[in-house]
């Protein structure tokens, strides 16, 4: 895992970020941040838990593991 500070929360921004740091073939776990759209052209496979209509878990999909660890 790599955790990395991002200048803002522009698609560009974070498009960039997962080019530069994410394996090609990787999955990706999202939110439903617009920003995250369009990630697969990246031959990356997301998914994405929709914060927004309060799912915060889909069977094995959820991002909050990492927000919750406290380490």
């Amino acid at each position: 895992m790599r955790a990395v500070i991002a200048d803002d929360n522009s698609r560009k921004t974070l498009h960039d970020i997962a080019k530069e740091y994410i394996l090609p073939k990787s999955t990706v776990f999202t939110d439903d941040l617009a920003s995250y759209h369009g990630l697969e052209k990246y031959a990356y496979e997301r998914k994405r838990i929709n914060h927004s209509q309060s799912v915060y878990v889909m069977g094995d999909t959820h991002t909050q593991s990492i927000e919750g660890s406290g380490r």
